[in-house]
């Protein structure tokens, strides 16, 4: 019996469903043409378009999508942070961030390149496409949304969300994410203070003073601590050290001993090693504890 015309699914989702990574990039790319039209075909999982030659590309990467696994994702994550410190991704550089051997990851980023979501030459490192810069971001917004959601909705301490959300991150579908983002006011930054991109890819850059360069006797909002470390991380927890925390030096040990800093009505020690994982910026009357300060473009100044 055929469906009635009000009952029917959108053109894009035909024959069941699509993909999240499809159904993601259909809504969200200013690439695509407004000439691009689906219609059903039994040749296909969930739909086919009919494009012309100049999107034929596209169409070719919605398909590679398909293929992505936990592992592939997982890749293009650490790509798109070793990325945005240095201008060259060495294999090395991937492998010390994955912990695995160098020549996993040469064959991994053969396959990558293979699905166009990579551009890479032995010896001269690698560098992500933009499709493949998109997909990055797209699991780093999944990854810092389910952080938010386990500290806030949970109540899960902060030293534990990023290894959960690191399991938790592949599975979430773009509904359930959708859940999650209403549910939290639509936030723009994770409980670290790392910013959370939107759905199309953006988030703002920021830059921050780390606690061991700023100077003595100034409040400083703490706005992100490095989840680098749990261990680390939760040390900082106990002392009170996270962000929206407002902080102060109120001493420094000489020859590059420990800092003493105030929070909270509590004095600590603070190596120095560790107050570099603590950034801040300086306490105004207009501060807001979600929302740390814009990079300025014409660099970095030492607060007075």
């Amino acid at each position: 019996m055929d469906v009635g015309a009000a009952d029917k699914p959108p053109a894009w989702e035909l024959n069941g469903f699509m993909s999240r990574w499809e159904k993601s990039f259909l809504t969200t790319s200013a690439n695509l043409p407004p000439d691009l039209t689906a219609i059903k075909s039994p040749s296909f999982v969930s739909c086919v378009f009919v494009l012309n030659l100049d999107t034929a590309k596209l169409c070719e990467q919605v398909r590679l999508m398909k293929v992505l696994t936990p592992a592939m994702e997982d890749y293009l994550k650490v790509i798109y942070k070793l990325q945005k410190r240095s201008e060259v991704v060495t294999t090395q550089a991937i492998a010390e961030a994955m912990k695995i051997k160098a020549a996993s990851v040469t064959n991994m980023l053969k396959k990558l390149a293979r699905l166009k979501l990579v551009r890479y030459s032995a010896y001269k490192g690698v560098k992500l496409t933009p499709m493949g810069e998109r997909m990055a971001l797209e699991i780093i917004r999944h990854h810092r949304l389910l952080e938010l959601y386990l500290r806030e909705a949970l109540k899960m301490p902060l030293h534990k969300v990023h290894e959960e959300a690191e399991r938790l991150e592949h599975a979430l579908s773009e509904d359930l994410e959708d859940l999650i983002a209403l549910a939290l006011g639509n936030p723009t930054y994770d409980p670290h203070g790392d910013p959370i991109p939107t759905k199309e890819g953006h988030f703002q850059e920021t830059e921050h003073y780390h606690l061991a360069e700023v100077p003595q006797g100034q409040k400083f909002l703490i706005v992100r601590v490095s989840d680098s470390n749990p261990e680390l991380l939760h040390y900082l927890e106990q002392l009170g050290l996270i962000p929206r925390a407002i902080v102060t030096v109120v001493n420094r040990e000489p020859f590059g001993g420990p800092l003493w800093v105030q929070v909270d009505d509590q004095t600590h020690a603070l190596g120095q090693e560790a107050a570099k994982h603590i950034f801040v910026q300086p306490v105004t009357s207009d501060v807001e504890a979600h929302k740390p300060t814009k990079k300025s473009k014409h660099g970095r100044r030492r607060p007075a």
